[in-house]
């Protein structure tokens, strides 16, 4: 059963492959997240939907408190 982590921009996670990811972009469309853009240590850059990094099994290794969510309008 996947863990299921709010995901957070600066913030690293480890996948159960044991690959390290930051979480680079959160998208948003009225005030809903939609999509979350993940990079991996190799500079790939992947963009899941809300739905799918809710099944994503990981683990988080260390949040950025000093980042906080702003909202475009």
């Amino acid at each position: 059963m996947a863990m299921q982590h709010e995901p957070r921009a600066g913030s690293w996670y480890v996948n159960k492959t044991g690959k390290l990811m930051k979480v680079k972009l959160l998208m948003f469309d009225k005030d809903l997240l939609t999509k979350v853009m993940i990079e991996f240590l190799d500079g790939m850059r992947v963009t899941v939907d809300s739905d799918a990094w809710g099944y994503l099994d990981l683990d988080v290794i260390w949040h950025d408190e000093r980042r906080t969510s702003v909202s475009a309008r």
